[in-house]
């Protein structure tokens, strides 16, 4: 990079701030904005949670443990349906069993059923643009009559 581009560059970085323009990304997300700060959710009882682009609290993370393998369904339904984000359900190391990208305009999302190991499992939910108050609930049934989910990394 010439010195030229270098200080253009240094120039834009540097007004970003004074123009409004910042990231907050996860400042007020707390503890469970990571999977290690997950938390614990009842199968079968619905959770209401928050979550702010604005307010620097873009990412939740839930855990949930199966005793046994099980039909695993995530329902999530969003008050404010215009937010861009996306769900994703995880093994317990994080891998990607299965999610969606929230479609705009759309109050109910669902993730399943799809036959989850037991042990620990999460879920992710996380926002890119806009607030919403969402409604999640993990679902289980002990059967083995869908497929298992792919354990593949997430790239």
């Amino acid at each position: 990079m010439t010195g030229k581009r270098a200080l253009i560059l240094w120039a834009i970085l540097a007004s970003l701030p004074a123009s409004g323009c910042k990231y907050v990304g996860d400042k007020h997300s707390g503890d469970d904005a990571t999977r290690g700060g997950a938390t614990p959710v009842e199968l079968d009882v619905a959770v209401d949670d928050r979550l702010s682009q604005k307010q620097g609290d873009n990412t939740d993370w839930k855990t949930f443990s199966l005793d046994a393998p099980a039909e695993v369904t995530v329902d999530i339904w969003w008050d404010d349906p215009s937010i861009k984000g996306s769900v994703t359900l995880r093994d317990q190391f994080g891998a990607r069993l299965s999610g969606v990208s929230h479609a705009q305009g759309t109050r109910h999302e669902v993730i399943g059923p799809l036959l989850v190991p037991a042990g620990q499992s999460f879920v992710e939910v996380f926002l890119s643009r806009g607030a919403s108050v969402y409604t999640l609930e993990v679902r289980a049934k002990a059967s083995a009559s869908v497929p298992s989910a792919p354990v593949r990394p997430d790239f």
